[in-house]
Parts: structure tokens; C-alpha cells; sequence
């Protein structure tokens, strides 16, 4: 199957069903390439076997995997990354694809890697979808990026000035709330892809 893998084109890969992609195994997940992994729908990401996505290599990860993609990673997937791969998660990933149940599912072992491969600064910003007022949704958005950064600060025993804390409300989406069928998403799972707390690992201040 990893010789057929390799000689498919990225439309070929979109293509794919969810029983095609549970009979993928850790071999077969190696061929990808880092534009066939892109290629990938979000409503493919989630039918992966933990285990298989556990054998994908750091630079698939960092180059293949988009943000949306990243944000469509279901928790026991995200429990059962590597701390290689973990680490090797790239900003922009971790900006806009980390949802707060995804942080919060990390364990001690991967929240270390991340910050070890990472500076140890974290961007929290709270996300909603586009229904409602801007205004509104803003101040929702900060509040649940507090709630977040509480929750981290209490579980983890991270500095509370490590973090920034922001609301985007409905400017940041990761998925096209007018057209989400080109994500093979309904209008509500778009919505709640960017009903999301996201946090961006960055430089020193």
C-alpha cells in the first residue's frame, strides 16, 4: 500500500474514505508526502489510527500538516503524538491549530516538549464563529482565553506572565463559515472549528 500512497496525486488523497484511511498502517502513513498529507480534508484527519499517525516523522509534521488540519486532530490523537513530534509542531501550528481541548489533553511529557523545542512564551487567544456582533463576540473570546490561561496556570504551574492573553473574536476563522463545503465540513462543524481557544508558542519578550 505505501508504493500506491506514493504514486497518488494530492486529488487522489482528498478522495480518500474513511474505511480507505482506517486501513492505512504505520508504513503507509511514512510515504506520505508533505503536499499529499496537506492534501488531506479535515474530516479525513479524524479517521486516522492514533498509532498510525504516531509514525509520522517530525519534518511531515512540521511540513505537512496544515493548521486546519492540526485543529481537527481529535484529543486521543493529539495524547498519542510523540514528544518528537510534539516538538517539532511549528509556530504557526501551534498559533492557529492547538484548540483548548487539545492543550488540555496534553501530558507532562509532551507539555515539556513543546516548551523545551519552543520558547517558553504562550499567545492565548480566544475564537468564535461569525454569528452574533463582533463586539460581543470579542469579549466572549477574551473570556474564554482567560479560562484557559487559569486553568493552565493552576494544572501546570506555569508563570502567569508567560501569558498573553487575547480575543480575536470571529476575525481569525480556519475554516470558511460562506463556502465550508470546500472542507467537506457542514456550516455548524465549520463553526465550531473556529469556536476555538488557540495558543502560540513565540520568542522571547
Amino acid at each position: 500500500m505505501a508504493s500506491v500512497i506514493s504514486g497518488m496525486t494530492t486529488a487522489q488523497i482528498a478522495a480518500l474514505t474513511t474505511t480507505q484511511l482506517v486501513a492505512l498502517g504505520t508504513s503507509d502513513m511514512v510515504a506520505f508526502s508533505t503536499a499529499q498529507l496537506a492534501a488531506l480534508t479535515t474530516a479525513q484527519i479524524p479517521a486516522f489510527e492514533t498509532r498510525d499517525l504516531a509514525a509520522l516523522t517530525s519534518s511531515q509534521i512540521a511540513g505537512g500538516l496544515t493548521t486546519a488540519q492540526v485543529a481537527a486532530l481529535t484529543t486521543d490523537q493529539v495524547v498519542g503524538l510523540t514528544t518528537a513530534q510534539v516538538a517539532a509542531l511549528t509556530t504557526a501550528q501551534i498559533a492557529a491549530g492547538l484548540t483548548t481541548d487539545q492543550v488540555v489533553a496534553l501530558s507532562t511529557a509532551q507539555v515539556a516538549a513543546l516548551t523545551t523545542a519552543q520558547a517558553a512564551y504562550f499567545e492565548v487567544s480566544g475564537n468564535t464563529d461569525s454569528t452574533g456582533s463582533r463586539e460581543v463576540n470579542q469579549r466572549l473570546s477574551a473570556a474564554r482565553a482567560r479560562a484557559v490561561v487559569d486553568y493552565l496556570v493552576k494544572q501546570w504551574e506555569f508563570p502567569r506572565e508567560r501569558f498573553k492573553i487575547v480575543g480575536y473574536g470571529p476575525d481569525r476563522p480556519l475554516c470558511n463559515e460562506v463556502n465550508a463545503a470546500i472542507e467537506g465540513l457542514s456550516l455548524e462543524d465549520c463553526r465550531a472549528i473556529n469556536r476555538t481557544t488557540r495558543v502560540a508558542v513565540f520568542g522571547g519578550r
